[in-house]
């Protein structure tokens, strides 16, 4: 592994010397480091000039520490650089409307032609062929819209990262891509469970709007730390950070749009950051994009109680004095009919303003009202297999509603109890 060196005062002399009067800037190579320099002089006045020389590490081509002989931050951009690095077409236009609004990621674009152009790409397609699905998008995004903004403002991102739903899942809380990545943020199983969500037979926190929208705040903070670039950052997102940091080396370049062009990273990540912006842009101004008379849905509104034991969606449903589908649609991170009975404790949301009579109506029923199961007299040579097939039901089912039970050794006359249909 290489270390970065610190140029002596020579050598910074000299590319000061140099780069004024010839106006150009010098790539050298000192024994194993790459030195590349920024230099801009746009009123030809030394006191003006503006040098960064960067260290790349000649293994991994990812730049290192930086030198600044520097008079005037205010004037720079790059002369010569690495290979496909190009400083002017990363600038972000610090008088855009669209940053002055907080959207970040939305104007970090503006002073980028190649970027300008995929983007516009994507604005035609959303607009013309993609418009149908995209007014679905818009549609369903009003009801998570809220929620999502407010976890974004508590852990500091910018608040137009509200709209990568839109790109990943189209706000479906049960979306599912071919690579079974899952819930409005499409995590993948590893990612999900290293950010603290819970994957099992019977719930899937994935698919939570609350839960998966902490963990990606969580992951993107992260994925920020490591590039320092929300464009990276977003492809790191789609394409992982091995990725990433692989295109970084080969290209020996920090710009997403130079290393777009190439082919270090699937199509998919190559077009993932334009088609976000995009979106984006039509998302926060629809009616300028032809996107008018949208019905949005009602946001999400809701309570959290926390109840003891397992209990019956059908019965959680009945005491909140609202359907199952309601109860399935507050609790979308639910696979099954029931809350998980390993579960002492469980939180579930139910409609705003039915807190107080939920718990009236639940803490005065009986466990078996709350839990309703069939009970099955086991007959001689049943196995758990024979019943979960004759019944239609899980195998994981039966064991979690009868624990402690043997299932090599069911005993005939014994109650076996299943779930109800």
């Amino acid at each position: 592994m290489s270390f970065f060196r610190k140029p002596n005062l020579f050598f910074i002399f000299l590319v000061l010397i140099l780069s004024y009067s010839s106006g150009f800037c010098l790539s050298l190579e000192q024994l194993d480091t790459e030195y590349y320099c920024k230099y801009k002089n746009p009123d030809n006045d030394p006191l003006s000039a503006e040098i960064v020389i960067y260290f790349f590490d000649s293994d991994s081509r990812v730049p290192g520490k930086s030198y600044n002989a520097s008079y005037s931050p205010e004037y720079l951009f790059t002369i010569s650089a690495p290979r496909g690095y190009d400083e002017r077409e990363t600038s972000p236009d610090t008088g855009n409307e669209k940053e002055r609004e907080g959207f970040v990621l939305l104007a970090s674009y503006s002073e980028n032609r190649v970027a300008k152009e995929h983007v516009q790409k994507w604005i035609r397609y959303y607009t013309t062929k993609g418009k149908r699905s995209f007014s679905i998008w818009l549609k369903r995004s009003g009801k998570y819209m809220d929620i999502i903004r407010e976890i974004l403002r508590e852990n500091d991102l910018p608040e137009d990262l509200v709209y990568l739903p839109l790109i990943e899942s189209g706000f479906r809380t049960e979306a599912r891509s071919p690579s079974h990545a899952v819930g409005p943020w499409q995590f993948i199983s590893a990612t999900a469970k290293r950010y603290g969500l819970k994957i099992n037979y019977w719930i899937d926190e994935r698919r939570d709007p609350v839960k998966s929208t902490r963990a990606a705040s969580r992951y993107l903070k992260d994925l920020y730390r490591i590039f320092k670039s929300w464009p990276l950052t977003l492809a790191a997102y789609n394409a992982g950070e091995g990725a990433v940091l692989k295109a970084l080396r080969k290209t020996r370049t920090d710009d997403y749009w130079r290393i777009a062009r190439t082919r270090y990273l699937k199509k998919e990540t190559r077009r993932y950051v334009s088609k976000f912006i995009a979106a984006g842009m039509i998302a926060s101004e629809p009616e300028k994009y032809g996107f008018t008379d949208l019905d949005y849905h009602a946001p999400l509104k809701f309570e959290e109680v926390k109840i003891r034991g397992p209990a019956a969606l059908s019965f959680i449903a009945k005491c909140s004095k609202t359907s199952t589908r309601t109860i399935k649609e507050l609790n979308p991170e639910i696979k099954r009919w029931c809350t998980p009975p390993e579960e002492k404790y469980y939180v579930i949301r139910i409609p705003e303003g039915r807190k107080e009579e939920f718990l009236q109506c639940y803490n005065n029923a009986r466990p078996s009202q709350r839990m309703p199961r069939i009970p099955y007299i086991i007959k001689k040579g049943d196995t758990i297999y024979d019943i979960a097939k004759k019944y239609r039901v899980r195998r994981k089912e039966i064991l979690a509603l009868n624990r402690g039970i043997n299932p090599r050794r069911l005993r005939p006359g014994k109650i076996l109890y299943l779930p109800p249909e």
